[in-house]
């Protein structure tokens, strides 16, 4: 070579080099094309060779070692004649005879390099051209693979092509094609492609951006089914991917979703395979991380179930709730937010006319978020003005569902300060109409942990009234009720003395009250002396006509229950009734009574008694 060809024209010297090449390889000698380019290019530019190559024995190995090995001068090669301005890709595979006529059947990538390579200088002419104006459509490349190399050797192809720099793109748009190309036979491409993929550990993300998923237009429901089936059968490569080993998270199927697809579209795709029987937990599970990354597609979602007609029930365990442990006060901001944006949807799913009531609530917060949290919940929303009637209404419910939340209840009112009138309202206490004794128990033993709350609410320094004790009762249960309350009490041995003081309190705050005390005191059998203790008989006498009146009334009403308890056959004797009275009232202030009723005759206490307390005092 470097004493036969003196400048780029010699072409006589040329071929005859050529010649004894080409008999050097027939004795077996190895030496490649490139070799012998590399060489040629040592004594004349790319160009000189087109021109040299006019007239050469070896003319069309030289045109398509030059065409192959530098694709650039595709243009310069058609402008000077060596190449059809129009060249189809059929044509080019024939210029580059690419080996194997048999069709690769092995799964080894390995096996496939050299062909791949072959075809991979024929694709790199083929976008060549395109860029030279010739018109070479996407289908007609695929056309020439699946011809001469058949579908699933096209599709190895392709997968390997994404690998080359710059090339992913391109392979991606010719696998989805290749996958679309017919219709009646998508499933089986899919999967075939998808083996292929899974053969060579391609990551979900990437398949992701191979499959033939098609835009979405309005409604087009025809399209959408088309699209779930697609996504369908990835998510059956996920799981693939994985059960190889390969670590692909659910974090990262969200994301590559909302990255090819967009957050409105992922949702909905989501939203369809809830329908799948064995989708459904996994979906929700994905629509929590979705909602999680993407906050601002909370409000869609809730959209999506509501005309959907999803239950709160279920739309709870898509709301993605972080643990409330410890005092992470931004965890609980935000976990107590998304229960309250629950509780929006909850009144939306109510005015569509659906059913969801109070108890379903409570047991939906109870079931997933369990009893403690359920309470907590509840009270974190007391503070919000618009939801305190309803929380104390979910709290009752809560706390009858479960009756041993009660002392919980009450030790976080407690550390709240709230003040025992409210707490009462959070006490689920049944209707006592009846005389059903084990409702009535039950009622009297929430009562009497309510007694306890006071006392330790006082305990901690704040101010609750026997008073306020008496009123709260009055308020929330009615005077009749909290008369019946305070005598169920009378039996506790530790609380008679206190519970005389509010009946006495109750009695001075709602006078007509004092003969339905009486029936009661009657219908237990309690003896006067007790009952003249419960009379609100005024602590001071003077001799105004209105304290007189006073203290005679009480007299004389006392005097009346004692001929009632004497009449049902009970012993209470007139020197009994002298001794109370002398006791309880004092002696000083009886003898007092007596001198001014006889100065005030319009005064009529009971004649009979008070002559003979007269006539003992005397």
């Amino acid at each position: 070579m470097a004493k036969g060809l003196q400048g780029p024209l010699d072409k006589s010297n040329l071929n005859l080099w050529l010649t004894y090449l080409n008999i050097l390889r027939g004795e077996g000698y190895d030496f490649s094309n490139e070799k012998m380019l590399e060489l040629l290019l040592t004594k004349a530019t790319k160009e000189e060779l087109m021109q040299i190559t006019r007239n050469t024995d070896m003319r069309d190995g030289l045109i398509r070692l030059l065409m192959f090995s530098y694709p650039q001068m595709l243009p310069k090669m058609i402008e000077r004649g060596l190449m059809k301005a129009h060249m189809s890709p059929d044509d080019m595979y024939y210029w580059q005879r690419i080996s194997g006529t048999k069709r690769l059947t092995t799964s080894d990538i390995e096996a496939w390099k050299d062909v791949f390579r072959q075809l991979y200088d024929w694709f790199v002419l083929v976008e060549a051209s395109r860029d030279n104006t010739n018109v070479v459509s996407d289908g007609a490349i695929l056309e020439v693979l699946v011809q001469k190399r058949g579908q699933q050797e096209a599709m190895g192809f392709l997968h390997w092509l994404r690998r080359e720099p710059g090339m992913e793109d391109r392979a991606d748009s010719l696998l989805q094609l290749l996958v679309k190309t017919h219709p009646d036979k998508v499933q089986v491409k899919l999967q075939v492609m998808l083996r292929s993929c899974l053969e060579i550990a391609i990551s979900p993300e990437e398949v992701f951006r191979m499959l033939p998923i098609p835009p979405i237009h309005d409604d087009g429901m025809e399209e959408w089914v088309d699209v779930f089936y697609v996504i369908k059968v990835w998510f059956v490569y996920v799981d693939s991917f994985r059960n190889r080993g390969y670590d692909f998270s659910d974090g990262a199927i969200v994301e590559t979703l909302v990255q090819n697809r967009g957050q409105q579209e992922a949702m909905e795709f989501l939203f369809w395979f809830r329908r799948e029987p064995d989708m459904k937990d996994r979906v929700d599970s994905l629509q929590q991380l979705l909602v999680m990354k993407y906050p601002a597609m909370l409000q869609a979602m809730f959209q999506s179930c509501l005309e959907a007609s999803i239950s709160p029930e279920e739309v709870l365990r898509l709301i993605p709730i972080a643990a409330t442990h410890g005092d992470d006060k931004r965890v609980l901001t935000d976990v107590f937010y998304g229960i309250k944006v629950w509780f929006v949807y909850v009144d939306s799913f109510r005015n569509r006319g659906y059913d969801f009531s109070d108890g379903a609530i409570v047991e939906t917060l109870v079931q997933n978020r369990g009893q403690q949290e359920a309470m907590e919940f509840l009270f974190w929303f007391r503070r919000e003005p618009d939801m305190k009637d309803r929380v104390d209404s979910l709290q009752q419910l809560l706390v009858m569902k479960y009756p041993a939340m009660l002392p919980e209840m009450l030790q976080s009112c407690l550390e709240a300060s709230i003040s025992p009138e409210e707490v009462l309202r959070l006490i689920p206490i049944a209707a006592t109409h009846g005389d059903d004794k084990r409702v009535l128990t039950d009622v009297f033993s929430v009562i009497k942990v309510w007694f306890v709350y006071v006392d330790s609410f006082r305990g901690r320094g704040y101010d609750f009234s026997d008073g306020a004790i008496v009123e709260t009762l009055v308020q929330n249960r009615g005077q009749q009720e909290a008369m019946e309350f305070l005598f169920w009490f009378r039996r506790e041995p530790d609380m008679k003395d206190r519970v005389d003081s509010l009946q006495l309190l109750l009695v001075m705050k709602h006078p007509d009250m004092l003969q339905a005390m009486f029936q009661s005191c009657l219908e237990a059998a309690i003896s006067p002396e007790e009952v003249l203790q419960m009379l609100p008989i005024p602590l001071t006498l003077d001799d105004s006509t209105e304290a007189v009146t006073n203290f005679s009334s009480m007299v004389n009403v006392w005097s009346v229950y004692v001929s009632s308890f004497r009449g049902r056959g009970y012993v209470f004797s007139n020197d009994a009734v002298v001794k109370v009275l002398v006791q309880q009232v004092g002696r000083e202030r009886m003898e007092l009574f007596i001198r001014l009723l006889e100065r005030n005759p319009r005064t009529k206490p009971n004649v009979d008694v008070l002559r003979y307390i007269f006539s003992k005092l005397n």
